[in-house]
């Protein structure tokens, strides 16, 4: 906080504070009051930022409000997860409350990075909720919408202090990293009104103000959207929308300058984005599945695409993250052969 304070203060104007993590959107919620003499910033009521960044709040909101959600447990005991574990569809995933809390370096680790672990059964269930409320105490229990990753869909919104819709985008993810369950990695812009229509609605529920992000994907048992999660803060969707010509994260710097927003509506649809590092490791592993042919990633990565990471007039953080996949590709390389070396060893010793 102080540091904050000393940052301002060292300005001639109060700057704009944007929050890029849900415990960035926290902080800043929970002393708003102190950092608005400082700042300039949007945020909604804080009931609203605590119901959106928590998952279980959340969950309990959609219920109140009718909102189709995926069936979620909370399994806090023994006795509630044995009642989860026989009522559930399976597959199933295990995620933390907080989606952030398992980006810990001491948490991490143990899942594997992943943001959700795949359980197929009840007795897998059971040994991984043993094994992980060692570390996370705090999970969410919930089906699997069966379905291909295209079904998964995110919209980003943004709504002024006013309450005045400034507009919405859609994005389709095509590939995720980790697979199925992870964040998009190679998406395309599309046209869904109705969607956007649906998203809208709750985000009018909600009271909610500012920039946020909701996924969803189509169930095909019920032809219904399933509404994922939703995110109180800007992502790399924001970046791609504007490139797609809806440009949400102008409407928000025109707002928390205390400017009227205007009305933003219409983007390219059909554009790719790709953030390659991302993919090209998502794609080994849709390979592996029998999902994605080898040419058919490499086609669709050079088609014409929008990148998180490249820009021409700006192409130094491309650079960057150009090198550093480049080392991640050689280091998977060399364990790789290793790997393959050490089971040819295993073969002559047996022989």
């Amino acid at each position: 906080m102080a540091e904050l304070e000393r940052l301002a203060d060292s300005l001639n104007e109060r700057p704009i504070l944007v929050p890029l993590h849900d415990d960035h959107v926290l902080f800043l919620s929970k002393n708003r009051q102190t950092l608005a003499h400082r700042f300039r910033f949007v945020l909604p009521p804080e009931d609203v930022v605590n119901s959106v960044v928590d998952k279980a709040k959340f969950a309990s909101w959609c219920r109140e409000h009718d909102v189709a959600t995926p069936a979620t447990w909370y399994p806090d005991g023994n006795d509630a997860l044995r009642e989860a574990a026989e009522s559930i569809r399976y597959p199933a995933i295990l995620k933390p409350v907080e989606s952030r809390s398992w980006q810990d370096p001491k948490i991490g680790p143990a899942v594997g990075w992943q943001k959700a672990i795949l359980v197929r059964d009840a007795a897998h269930l059971c040994s991984e909720f043993e094994r992980l409320s060692e570390i996370d105490e705090h999970m969410i229990l919930q089906e699997v919408v069966p379905g291909p990753d295209a079904n998964l869909h995110y919209v980003v919104a943004y709504v002024a202090q006013d309450g005045t819709w400034c507009g919405g985008f859609v994005g389709r993810k095509l590939r995720t990293a980790p697979l199925h369950f992870g964040r998009g990695c190679y998406v395309e812009s599309v046209d869904d009104p109705n969607l956007l229509s649906h998203a809208r609605g709750i985000i009018e529920k909600l009271g909610y103000r500012g920039n946020l992000g909701l996924e969803f994907k189509w169930d095909d048992r019920d032809s219904d959207w399933k509404l994922l999660e939703i995110n109180a803060r800007y992502g790399l969707w924001d970046g791609f929308a504007a490139d797609c010509g809806l440009d949400l994260v102008g409407a928000a710097y025109e707002d928390a300058l205390g400017h009227t927003p205007q009305l933003r509506s219409g983007y390219v649809v059909g554009r790719r984005w790709v953030n390659l590092p991302d993919d090209f490791f998502a794609a080994v592993d849709y390979v592996r599945q029998g999902e994605l042919q080898p040419a058919a990633w490499v086609g669709s990565v050079l088609r014409p695409h929008a990148s998180p990471n490249f820009a021409l007039d700006d192409p130094r953080p491309g650079i960057i993250r150009l090198a550093g996949f480049v080392r991640e590709v050689t280091r998977s390389g060399v364990r790789v052969f290793l790997r393959n070396l050490l089971r040819l060893a295993r073969r002559v010793v047996r022989t």
